[in-house]
């Protein structure tokens, strides 16, 4: 028999309703982020690039911890050394996660996964500023985080943007709610936000520079400064705490890297090497470029069409029946929205002054693109058309979770990242094979050479997997690759570099195979690959492989001669 005015478990029905209510708005986040967690847990495609390389560094450094743990804190303050490491940092500890479930890169992409849920949850709290009484059409931003093709694509990659999105994501919230905060809460928040800006990518400051002032502005002009406010809650101290040590660890990373950071940015951005990710061209191209490249990322072209016209439809409504423009939002968040509208701006003009042209870049633009989207919603207020938006949001999510499923030819209208799941194994099969034979403990002193530059066979690729296997056999694996030289241009001059290594392995493709890899990253990759074939120092060792892989082992103990 039920107590009166009790639910099953006990709780007073008007706590129940409520904890119902604060709850489910996080519930739908998840249900639309299950599909992107299925999608890693069955896709088998190998690591490109830069996701093999997090990859690799996070496992280390969790293989550091666990087995060396004296110099876990030295190896964090090293990781990558050009990139800004936050991504391996909270990879690290998503490493027994993805031991347990029988898969590392299920576990480092949960990670993922969780800052995207974050992202998500702070889109819907900015969201209750602007219509704190609406919590469904709070809920509408987040459907358009949700569905964006970019936002889906990255949910699958290991990369540093998920990580920069909810950094920027944060600063946005706080300068939403800076005006109702005291002092020292807005303070604390933002030595947190910096230092995870900061630990995502080094390119953070101009994705968090307007948000950031505005909060500044507001902790400045609060009256209730520190002293006159009540002891900080425990909360607030964790916050505090937390910052500090965030804020103190990438201070000293930077400080240890700062050198080779400057170099990686300027060559990534401007240098001869950058024309193999971008082009050089005026202004007008390039904002042209990078305007389309924004649509691709948001949204369709037709659902953006439709959005500007129910917002430009429900705005003159309103319009009408105001009789004026009293129904704007608080001046507050009006200068929010204008600010996220000349901060997107500010920031595609820096690009367009760069030669890089890489669209994921354009992932921590979302949440300005949100604010704008929330000050428009604020004005209608309308349900029926909310619903409509809301409709509209879903039929672009499930079109683009269809396309990420492989249903239907690519799509040119959104993000090329938004990538078909890959269900043979095969190439990861033989990656684990190549790394099985070169990496032992016969070689654990000595480097292999990867004379290709493939997405699924390169030094980095197989470095990942060599980090994965020493989870358990505890063996180091050293492996470069020909692309490191590519300034050497000359096969010659590359080839004496490569005889002055102790090499163990040289790993490639069969030679009729690499004639169709001849671009500026595998220019050496042939010639090199015929030394090595008619060197007697070499011998080619038996390798069953459906997709020409040619392994050959240096004969000889010592370092090589020409």
């Amino acid at each position: 028999m039920k107590l009166p005015g009790l639910t099953a478990p006990g709780l007073p029905v008007s706590r129940a309703k409520s904890l119902a209510s604060d709850v489910w708005p996080y519930a739908i986040i998840i249900l639309f982020l299950s599909p992107s967690v299925y999608w890693i847990s069955q896709d088998h495609s190998v690591w490109l690039w830069d996701q093999a390389w997090y990859g690799e560094v996070s496992a280390d450094l969790w293989f550091t911890l666990i087995n060396d743990s004296r110099h876990w804190w030295h190896a964090m303050m090293q990781a990558f050394t050009i990139k800004a490491p936050g991504i391996a940092w909270i990879g690290q500890w998503f490493m027994p996660i993805g031991r347990a479930l029988g898969s590392v890169e299920l576990g480092l992409l949960l990670s993922v996964i969780a800052m995207q849920f974050g992202t998500l949850a702070l889109i819907y709290k900015i969201g209750q500023e602007f219509l704190p009484d609406e919590k469904s059409a709070a809920l509408l931003a987040c459907l358009m985080i949700v569905s964006a093709p970019l936002f889906i694509a990255m949910s699958h990659q290991y990369l540093a943007e998920p990580l920069q999105l909810f950094s920027v994501t944060y600063f946005y919230w706080i300068a939403a709610r800076s005006q109702s905060w005291e002092r020292t809460e807005i303070m604390a928040h933002l030595l947190l936000a910096i230092a995870l800006a900061f630990a995502s990518k080094v390119s953070s400051p101009i994705y968090c520079f307007f948000p950031g002032c505005l909060a500044v502005y507001n902790a400045i002009k609060n009256e209730r400064a520190a002293g006159d406010s009540p002891s900080t809650s425990w909360n607030g101290r964790v916050l505090i705490f937390a910052g500090i040590a965030v804020s103190a660890n990438i201070v000293i990373w930077y400080l240890k890297n700062a050198f080779a950071v400057l170099d990686f940015v300027k060559i990534a951005s401007s240098s001869d090497l950058a024309l193999n990710y971008g082009t050089r061209s005026n202004m007008f191209y390039k904002i042209q470029y990078w305007s389309s490249a924004l649509q691709k990322s948001l949204a369709l072209p037709a659902v953006l069409i439709a959005l500007a016209i129910i917002l430009a439809f429900g705005v003159s409504l309103r319009f009408a029946h105001s009789g004026g423009w009293r129904f704007l939002p608080s001046g507050h968040l009006s200068l929010l929205a204008a600010g996220a509208l000349g901060h997107i701006g500010l920031v595609l003009t820096i690009f367009s002054l760069n030669i890089n042209e890489e669209h994921r870049y354009l992932l921590p633009l979302l949440p300005a693109v949100v604010v704008i989207f929330l000050w428009f919603v604020s004005l209608v207020r309308m349900r029926l058309l909310m619903i409509v938006m809301g409709i509209l949001f879903v039929a672009q999510w499930g079109y683009v979770e269809s396309r990420a499923f492989g249903v239907g030819a690519s799509d040119d209208r959104i993000s090329h990242w938004v990538l078909p799941l890959q269900r043979s194994n095969q190439a990861m099969t033989e990656l684990t094979r190549i790394v099985q034979l070169t990496c032992t403990r016969e070689s654990a002193e000595r480097i292999s050479v990867t004379g290709v530059e493939l997405p699924w066979l390169n030094h980095n690729s197989i470095l990942f997997y060599a980090a994965k296997l020493k989870q358990e056999t505890k063996v180091p694996c050293h492996n470069t690759s020909l692309e490191n030289w590519r300034a050497e241009n000359d096969p010659e001059r590359a080839w004496e570099r490569l005889n002055r290594l102790k090499i163990a392995y040289f790993i490639s493709l069969e030679e009729t195979a690499l004639s169709d890899h001849q671009d500026f990253f595998n220019r050496l990759s042939l010639p090199i690959l015929q030394r090595v074939q008619s060197d007697h120092r070499f011998i080619q060792l038996p390798f069953d492989s459906k997709l020409n892989v040619v392994l050959f082992r240096n004969n000889e103990d010592t370092t090589l001669t020409h």
